[in-house]
């Protein structure tokens, strides 16, 4: 199920917040993430761990209209160890604080190629 298809939950992403993050998610795992093609959608995943961080629920206590408890915490510890939250949330505090104050008067600038991540993960591997 995706957040289109599932009444959204109150702590989902909104299209432009998820606009700023997703560039972040797929320069990581595009360049991090050997083996099959992936088959879970970022932006479910990235909303069941907002749902989970919200409602300080057990990872066992996830609704069933999210994605599995196995994936979504694969997913969170593998970003918390590589310091993508940091980038993503710090990347929405800067320009939310930059719309309030009205100093944002035009689209943020793209990410690029690097989107922020650390020197040894800039290579391809593979």
């Amino acid at each position: 199920m995706d957040s289109r298809t599932r009444k959204p939950y109150p702590s989902d992403l909104t299209d432009e917040q998820w606009a700023l993050v997703k560039p972040i998610l797929l320069a990581y795992e595009d360049r991090t993430r050997p083996g099959p093609e992936r088959t879970a959608d970022l932006r479910e995943v990235t909303n069941a761990l907002l749902y989970q961080n919200r409602t300080g629920c057990q990872w066992a206590y996830l609704p069933h209209d999210l994605l599995p408890k196995s994936t979504v915490y694969d997913y969170f510890t593998k970003w918390r160890d590589n310091g993508l939250f940091q980038r993503s949330s710090s990347r929405l505090d800067h320009l939310a604080v930059a719309y309030w104050d009205g100093s944002l008067t035009e689209q943020p600038e793209p990410l690029g190629e690097y989107a922020g991540l650390p020197e040894g993960l800039l290579r391809r591997q593979g």
